[in-house]
Formats: C-alpha cells, sequence, structure tokens
C-alpha cells in the first residue's frame, strides 16, 4: 500500500535538507529518502571535518601543542565517529522526526508520475507525493590518469576521514577541498604536494586565487608546493606510486 505526501526528497545532504526544513515550516507533508546518510558530505566528509581540521592545523602552526591524534579525535566526535568504523547519523534522523519529516532509509526509484519506490534492507516501500525533489548531490571526478587506480587514490571522503598520516602525498586539484587538505596535511608534517593544471582554487578571482597560491609558497608558512600535472609521477600523464607510505590499493581504505 502507498505512503501519501505532499513532497518525496531523494536525497538528504544538504540541499535536501534545507528542501525538507521549507517544505515542513510550510505545513507540507515529506518523506526524506537517503540511501547513505542522513546529513549527506557536508556534515560528514566535507565541511564539519574539513574545518575541524583546519583549526586543530592553524592552531598546531601558530606554535601551539595540538597533535595528529587530538585532531583525530576531535574530528571523530564532530562527526559522530567515536570507537566506531563509520558516522553516525542517528542525531539527524531524530531531528527529523522531530519536525514531522518522514526519514526512509533505502536506493529509491521513480516509478512513475508522482510514485517511488525504495528498496530498504527489509523491504520495498512505495511512496507517492504530488511533488518529487531530487536532491541526490554528486561524486569525486576521478581523473583518467594512466596508473592512477594501480597507485592507489584517495577522494575527499578518504581525504577527510584518514586516522594515520601518510608519509607523503600529491593532491590532484587545487580547489576548495584540494587546498583545504593541503594545508592540513602539511602543517601536520606531511610531504606534501598540491598538483595543478591552472591558479590555485581555479574557480575563485584571479586575485583570490594569486593571494592564496602566496600564502602556499610562503617559507614556513606550509610546505606544501604546486606544480604541473606532469610532476606527478614518471611521467605526464601518468601516476606512480613513489612512496611505500602513499595510498595504495585501487582505492585505499583509510584507518
Amino acid at each position: 500500500m502507498s505512503e501519501r505526501f505532499d513532497f518525496i526528497i531523494i536525497g538528504a545532504g544538504a540541499s535536501g535538507e534545507a528542501a525538507a526544513s521549507y517544505a515542513r515550516a510550510r505545513g507540507a507533508t515529506v518523506a526524506l529518502v537517503e540511501r547513505d546518510l542522513f546529513g549527506g558530505t557536508c556534515a560528514f566528509w566535507g565541511c564539519m571535518p574539513s574545518k575541524t581540521l583546519l583549526h586543530a592545523a592553524e592552531i598546531r602552526a601558530c606554535g601551539g601543542d595540538y597533535s595528529w591524534e587530538k585532531a583525530s579525535a576531535r574530528r571523530d566526535y564532530m562527526i559522530v565517529r567515536e570507537g566506531r568504523d563509520y558516522p553516525d547519523d542517528s542525531g539527524h534522523i531524530k531531528g527529523y522526526k522531530a519536525k514531522g519529516t518522514v526519514p526512509v532509509r533505502g536506493t529509491a526509484k521513480i516509478a512513475g508520475p508522482g510514485r517511488v519506490v525504495v528498496r530498504t534492507a527489509k523491504e520495498s516501500r512505495e511512496l507517492e507525493a504530488r511533488d518529487i525533489v531530487i536532491a541526490v548531490g554528486s561524486v569525486a571526478k576521478v581523473p583518467k590518469i594512466e596508473g592512477l587506480a594501480e597507485a592507489g587514490f584517495w577522494t575527499n571522503k578518504e581525504g577527510t576521514s584518514l586516522r594515520e598520516l601518510p608519509k607523503s602525498i600529491a593532491i590532484l586539484g587545487a580547489g576548495p577541498s584540494g587546498t583545504e587538505l593541503a594545508q592540513v596535511y602539511a602543517r601536520f608534517g606531511v610531504r606534501t604536494t598540491l598538483v595543478s593544471p591552472r591558479q590555485v582554487n581555479p574557480t575563485d578571482h584571479p586575485r583570490s586565487s594569486a593571494l592564496l597560491a602566496k600564502a602556499f609558497a610562503r617559507p614556513g608558512w606550509t610546505s606544501a608546493r604546486t606544480r604541473a600535472p606532469s610532476a606527478f609521477g614518471p611521467a605526464p600523464g601518468r601516476a606512480g606510486n613513489t612512496s611505500s607510505s602513499s595510498p595504495t590499493g585501487r582505492r585505499s581504505k583509510p584507518r
């Protein structure tokens, strides 16, 4: 039997949460569907962990006593991963229910106009709504570089959740995530190379990008360096695992 709502929102990241909040504030009934973590990237693999680690790295850079172990533990606290392998999103679910939103964990499929079938761990639920909002977000873009899969790589998900630091790392891409992680790793003593085909943070205003690049190059500020793509690996367009402590495997799993 179908469950009827005013809105079905597929994806419980920042956009899906905002849509659900606005709809509930206006009295609409809402089903919020998510197949992984309610809260999405920002809460668990993006903004929350990266800003927490940046804060710790800044204290360390200014002479404060802030070990990586302490920084990692604080990050785990912020993403509710203390003593766990994977974050706990039950707090988000509790918040939705308190506001009247119905959270549904599972994989959604649009079965027709106003109809969504959600495959859960135990069953399939059929939902109906006047409107369907698709807010499934995005995934990391992995460049087609020969040898990258064999050398091993992380995305921002692994990069913000690691518990043990590598000895060295090359970061492909100098956008917001790349520059944040480069600063964190470098300030905690990791030999860091930030690889960018253009300027640092290329989507920002050129003057802002130039200021950021100048800061990265400042002696003593960070050991991160920017290089052209050909600097990563033994030949242009090819990736190589140059350090035994670098990420290994097809997609390394942080510990």
